[in-house]
């Protein structure tokens, strides 16, 4: 009896598979934002797309009415956080950019999946 129940057990283990590998793996979106001389520029980098980038400069700012690039920006980076989180990302890591004497480098966000 006990080496049937063995049996069984050693069965149902072969047959069941490790919740790691149902997970399926996150689901990572990278952004990279720069900012500078009134544009701002949003990479995002996706699983399985093409990277697309976002644009927001003085145009967008007239045709919204907006005068200050700050406030305008802002809203712009608002707008897209609110989408992301729409689809189920949370924000998990930043890397500031570097100045290195000039303008700051783009920040980079990292965004994952809830699962």
């Amino acid at each position: 009896m006990k080496k049937l129940l063995f049996l069984g057990a050693c069965l149902v283990a072969l047959a069941s598979q490790p919740v790691k590998a149902q997970t399926g793996g996150a689901d990572i979106v990278v952004v990279k934002v720069v900012e500078s001389y009134g544009l701002l520029q949003v990479h995002i980098a996706r699983a399985g797309s093409k990277p697309e980038l976002r644009e927001f400069g003085f145009k967008q700012l007239k045709e919204k009415g907006e005068t200050n690039f700050f406030n305008g920006s802002a809203e712009y980076t608002r707008s897209l956080l609110v989408e992301l989180a729409q689809q189920g990302y949370i924000l998990t890591t930043t890397y500031p950019g570097s100045g290195n004497g000039g303008p700051a480098g783009p920040t980079t966000l990292i965004f994952t999946k809830r699962q």
